[in-house]
């Protein structure tokens, strides 16, 4: 049984020739992925390019529009050299761009010039780089061009990038700074076969002839292994099997090499049982390339328990390890000697032989590959983001409002631009919380919602366990340390959390601070339509547009405040766009953004703090957290801090009141050093509530579960 179909993706994948096929190593890796996602219950559609298999149609499959649960869809291609790929990705970008996807997956780096598009459209876009294609000397200057674009637009669009050795990794590292997920191809445990296809058809002997499989193309270093294996003293044969790439150019000119040589046999593509055969029957198989992407044959041949003989390239030798026969690439001598070497030495190929299949199936599984790839749809990576300085900023904000709070309340006789003006601007950290509670909501619960993946009713029961129980606490020492029939109202309202509903929250004296909280939940409880209101870009611009309108409008004729959700409800919406471009954010420098947030800051204290300079040096400051890995601002103290930052805001005012009664607010008369002692005791005194607070709710649930 499946899981419900909430918990489902719709998948779509391009930039494969077609399935089903074996024309290269790219239509198996899409079919073994497609397969196996239908069968976990998710909806996967592959665009297949138009046109015939590139070793005849006499290879063509029906055409099917289901293939085990796989929807095909086929799109118009220009089929000639070059025109093919590029002309089948355009037209499978622009249809899924345009489809019902959570996901679009991109395979090789030339149809990725695509991957803006569907991007653009809202859809979480992966790229899986299966080699260095413009590397290949079968493209020419236009073609490569093409290709790098394709490279290019993956880095600076792509949500992941898969890679299937460390070396592209490395490359992606070096040359753009980009991170990219190493996942590399699966094999599947094979049936080996006798020969009887191959015998009747080549006359080919189990352990009688050495194999090569794949495409004819020059980079599989086809050349030097002719050259080598004429070389060699042996009875064995060489069969060369697969079929041509786009154009018979190359494979007739490495067939005019194998004339006078009747030990060298092409057979052409090969498929199905007779495919079987000649994997369970070979001698050797050898892989001779000097470029590979991860090369699913030298995983099937291993995985058919063949002794292996391939260039020492990384996507090669580090598949094999130690369980293989590795040789100088490009070097015909070297290449040459390990030839003759496995033909002498057959208790040598005996050992590898026996090795190699449990090796290799144990090491790359195909059900893993499935695992990892859906956890990076999903976003659920092995290395999932954290954004540590926003902790800092929440930190500084709440260290902030006590700082503003505590000069409001108290007269400690401090004049200066600093006390009278920087301090009092402190109060509009609120919309900073704003933006900050928005964005971490999204990173929390926006795929969720969305997706189906968490029930209202366990987000809202969430929402209230974490906020109640500490403010409950809160209202009733507030209640008996100011008793009043004013205050037993106001607490009823605050107990609800709904009082953010109220046209006058802020008058609320019970928790005075509280109409944030109030604010708070009011966007918690429409949290579920704000995330189906921002899913689209497009139309989350809009409604941050109509936004900032209503705080227009809504300061200036209805005479509402940052208490009213309408008023703060662009700084909930900025902070929902932030989370929609953060992967694009995350691209830009740290001092970059660290030099905007200055000026904004300087021209946010000339225009006298107004409220659309809070919302843009609010979202800066967001901006900078991100792109930053600042100590100040990503630390144990900031993460412990940011943690218990609402209840700090929550109950410092009521810490503040103790120590007026106790009469610590004026023990060392006025002047900052008063200040800075009120400010400092109560923080300690908000921290150590908080933090006891929070054990003995601990121990309470413990107990009641």
């Amino acid at each position: 049984m499946h899981k419900k179909n909430k918990d489902k993706l719709r998948i779509a994948m391009l930039g494969h020739k077609r399935i089903p096929s074996r024309e290269g190593g790219v239509e198996i890796v899409v079919e073994e992925l497609c397969t196996r996602m239908v069968n976990k219950g998710h909806k996967v559609t592959c665009y297949n390019r138009g046109g015939h298999h590139v070793s005849g149609k006499e290879f063509d499959s029906a055409k099917i529009k289901n293939y085990k649960g796989i929807n095909l869809k086929t799109v118009p291609t220009i089929n000639c050299k070059g025109l093919a790929a590029m002309s089948a990705s355009v037209f499978a970008g622009i249809k899924a761009s345009m489809g019902r996807y959570d996901i679009v997956h991109f395979h090789a780096e030339g149809p990725c010039a695509m991957l803006w598009l569907p991007k653009l459209f809202g859809k979480r876009c992966i790229a899986t780089i299966h080699g260095l294609d413009h590397q290949r000397a079968k493209w020419g200057k236009l073609a490569s061009a093409y290709i790098m674009m394709g490279e290019k637009c993956a880095v600076k669009h792509a949500d992941e990038i898969i890679v299937l050795s460390k070396g592209v990794q490395d490359y992606f590292r070096e040359t753009y700074g980009r991170e990219t997920k190493f996942i590399p191809n699966g094999v599947n445990r094979p049936i080996v076969r006798e020969p009887q296809i191959i015998k009747a058809k080549f006359g080919l002997e189990k352990d009688d002839y050495i194999l090569f499989l794949g495409r004819l193309v020059p980079e599989k270093g086809l050349k030097y292994l002719i050259e080598a294996f004429k070389k060699v003293k042996t009875d064995k044969k060489l069969v060369i099997a697969g079929g041509s790439s786009d154009t018979d150019e190359f494979a007739n000119e490495i067939k005019a090499m194998a004339k006078g040589d009747d030990r060298i046999i092409f057979t052409g593509f090969v498929q199905g049982e007779e495919l079987d055969e000649l994997y369970s029957n070979a001698y050797v198989y050898t892989l001779p390339s000097d470029l590979e992407g991860m090369p699913l044959s030298l995983l099937e041949a291993m995985s058919y328990g063949n002794c292996c003989l391939v260039s020492d390239i990384d996507e090669c030798a580090s598949v094999v390890e130690d369980k293989a026969l590795v040789f100088k690439k490009s070097d015909v001598d070297d290449l040459r000697e390990k030839l003759q070497q496995t033909c002498d030495k057959p208790k040598m190929v005996k050992k590898y032989k026996e090795e190699a299949a449990d090796f290799i199936c144990e090491k790359y599984n195909w059900d893993d590959v499935v695992d990892k790839t859906m956890e990076l749809y999903r976003g659920k990576n092995m290395e999932k983001k954290h954004y540590g300085a926003i902790d800092g900023l929440r930190a500084i904000a709440a260290i902030g409002i006590v700082m503003m709070h505590m000069g409001a309340n108290n007269n400690y006789e401090i004049g200066g631009y600093i006390y009278n003006k920087i301090i009092p601007s402190f109060t509009n950290f609120v919309f900073l919380f704003m933006v900050i509670s928005a964005f971490g909501m999204c990173c929390g619960y926006y795929e969720k919602i969305l997706k189906n993946e968490i029930t209202l009713e366990k987000f809202y029961v969430k929402r209230f366990k974490k906020i109640l129980p500490f403010f409950a606490l809160l209202v009733f020492v507030d209640l008996i340390m100011s008793p009043s029939i004013e205050s037993l109202y106001e607490a009823f309202a605050d107990l609800t959390l709904m009082f953010g509903f109220l046209p006058n929250a802020g008058n609320i004296s019970v928790i005075g601070v509280g109409w944030f909280l109030g604010l708070i939940f009011v966007f918690y409880i429409c949290f579920p339509f704000y995330c189906v209101l921002i899913q689209n870009k497009k139309r989350a611009w809009i409604a941050f547009g109509i936004s900032v309108i209503y705080n227009l409008i809504g300061s200036n004729y209805f005479e509402i405040n940052r208490t009213n959700i309408l008023y703060s409800a662009c700084f909930f919406i900025a902070g929902g766009l932030v989370y929609l471009y953060r992967n694009e954010i995350s691209k830009i420098k740290a001092w970059q953004i660290l030099s905007v947030m200055s000026i904004t800051i300087v021209v946010y204290y000339l225009l006298n703090g107004n409220v659309f300079m809070c919302l843009l040096v609010s979202v800066v400051m967001l901006l900078y957290a991100i792109t930053s890995n600042v100590k100040v601002l990503d630390n144990k103290i900031d993460k412990f801090l940011s943690g218990i930052s609402m209840e700090i805001y929550l109950c410092h005012m009521m810490v503040f009141r103790i120590l007026q009664k106790m009469k610590i607010t004026n023990i060392f008369g006025n002047g900052w050093i008063q200040y800075f002692i009120t400010v400092i005791l109560t923080l300690i005194g908000a921290i150590i509530f908080a933090i006891i607070v929070r054990k003995v709710f601990e121990v309470v649930e413990s107990k009641i579960k």
